[in-house]
């Protein structure tokens, strides 16, 4: 499981990482608006690489490429956390086709 976390302090980001331990999955969190990233946008920018503005596209985007980079997922699933009539349904009804 990977969780982006974007225009977030970091005292957002700990906080989120303090929220999600607590689940058996132990998602991997990934700090898009990050010192690291922004500086890999930034050399991107002075290359000519447009990575496009922060949000949620761009989030799923780095998400992907973490993803696809360990070689090891057959089903990516991508889901807005903010969906308030969420149940245990929902994530089985995006992953089967």
């Amino acid at each position: 499981m990977i969780v982006t976390v974007g225009r977030a302090s970091r005292e957002d980001f700990d906080d989120a990482k303090r929220f999600f331990s607590a689940l058996p999955q132990k998602p991997k969190l990934i700090w898009c608006t990050g010192p690291r990233l922004e500086a890999i946008y930034a050399l991107l920018g002075q290359n000519g690489i447009d990575v496009g503005e922060d949000g949620k596209g761009r989030s799923a985007w780095i998400a992907y490429g973490y993803i696809l980079a360990l070689e090891g997922s057959k089903v990516i699933a991508l889901h807005d956390c903010d969906v308030v009539t969420y149940d245990r349904e929902l994530l089985a009804r995006l992953c089967t086709p």
